[in-house]
């Protein structure tokens, strides 16, 4: 399960029925394998914690598999923020020399 290309996403839930193993793996490199299901509807709340988030979140099911996914809901999407404009290596030239031309002029107007 994924999002759009500039999105991501902090919460999903769904259930699944008739499996007896799962595996999720997650965008942020988070991963939970669970055992010993049974067999009925099993559900599920997937919370990306700690300020993450998701952007996919792979889910399998080892051996027999399941029969059905339902009752999905994805939580929590958003735009990925993008980078901030003049950030970086420019944005800090920028500043520095913004501030030592301040301090020149200031020692000529005082000085």
């Amino acid at each position: 399960m994924s999002v759009p290309t500039g999105y991501s996403f902090t919460d999903l839930e769904l259930s699944t029925l008739g499996n007896q193993a799962l595996n999720f793996s997650a965008s942020n490199g988070g991963s939970y394998s669970i055992t010993d299901l049974g067999s009925g509807l099993n559900q599920f709340l997937i919370a990306a914690m700690g300020g993450t988030a998701f952007t996919s979140l792979l889910l399998t099911a080892p051996g027999s598999g399941f029969s059905q996914i339902k009752n999905i809901e994805i939580s929590g999407l958003a735009p990925v923020p993008a980078p901030m404009v003049g950030g970086g290596l420019p944005g800090l030239l920028a500043g520095v020399v913004s501030l030592v031309a301040l301090a020149r002029r200031r020692r000529s107007r005082f000085g």
